[in-house]
């Protein structure tokens, strides 16, 4: 069974929260979550570098970030919790702050009508929460993930493409992380 968890995106209210089924622990999806974070400004207003327009707009930035087929990742409604969670994350902050996170370990299986117990593992900025993590499992290496079934499909049904749709289909995939604000795009697509 995964360690599940919840990524809570709170601004003045609730807006969002991202359940994950598993590698929810703190040196899998709190390492990756602070890893992104770290270094964003949440801002009132668009503006250029590695900012957000609010919670809202950073919401939607992590959950296109972390979500990449179908599976692992789930968008539940403002305001869940209990729903077998070892984890919680809560997202947080204002127009001019980098983004904080709390990390709360979840105690125990209880029914969704019972509050659960928590123990708050950190509060901090995301910057400081991956040098928090770093710290308390120093010999961590992120792993590559191995290609998906969504990944062995992709490749079958782009391998019989000529080199002018795969630029065509690579150059539209760029723009739409570009616009997405992801820059880890290889800008090809490869049989």
């Amino acid at each position: 069974m995964g360690t599940r968890s919840l990524t809570i995106f709170d601004g003045r209210q609730e807006v969002a929260v991202l359940y994950r089924q598993f590698d929810g622990y703190p040196e899998g999806h709190g390492r990756e979550l602070a890893d992104f974070l770290a270094g964003y400004r949440i801002t009132d207003g668009k503006q250029a570098g590695r900012t957000a327009n609010g919670m809202e707009c950073l919401a939607a930035q992590v959950i296109a970030h972390f979500k990449r087929g179908p599976g692992e990742f789930y968008l539940q409604p403002a305001g869940t919790r209990n729903c077998g969670e070892e984890y919680r994350y809560l997202v947080y902050g204002a127009a001019g702050m980098e983004p904080r996170v709390r990390v709360e370990a979840v105690q125990g299986w209880l029914t969704a009508l019972e509050a659960q117990p928590v123990e708050l593992l950190f509060d901090g900025t995301a910057t400081a929460m991956a040098q928090w993590i770093g710290e308390r499992w120093p010999n961590l290496e992120l792993e590559e993930s191995e290609p998906s079934v969504s990944d062995a499909w992709l490749t079958a049904v782009i391998a019989p493409w000529n080199d002018q749709e795969r630029q065509a289909v690579a150059a539209w995939l760029q723009r739409m992380a570009q616009t997405a604000g992801i820059d880890d795009t290889q800008g090809e697509v490869k049989p």
